[in-house]
């Protein structure tokens, strides 16, 4: 089996899955992203997925990018890097941006 290329931080550069959004919020503070290891722009539900442990997952891993100032995630509009927020009511989840910027004020 052929490996996927990756970027300088260790991301494989897989395009994501159309998600149903069962564990996104309806109403995001950051509703589209940007993928460094794809170049691709992708709905927060699609990065988010429908598999609730791999959303933990990822939500551990974007902190442990973001530490080692190498970000998978940024805002669409404002490239500022992101990370996931898991609310404890619900399983839900959605973007955050960690420094808030004119482009994306919220």
């Amino acid at each position: 089996m052929t490996e996927r290329p990756t970027t300088p931080g260790g991301h494989r550069q897989v395009p994501l899955s159309r998600a149903l959004g069962h564990f996104a919020v309806e109403d995001p503070e950051v509703v589209e992203l940007l993928d460094l290891s794809t170049g691709r722009f992708e709905r927060h539900a699609d990065v988010i997925g429908d598999d609730y442990e791999k959303a933990l997952q990822l939500r551990m891993q974007l902190q442990t990018d973001l530490r080692r100032e190498q970000p998978r995630f940024v805002c669409a509009m404002c490239m500022t890097p992101v990370y996931l927020v898991s609310r404890p009511e619900g399983r839900k989840f959605f973007s955050g941006i960690r420094w808030k910027t004119a482009a994306a004020p919220r």
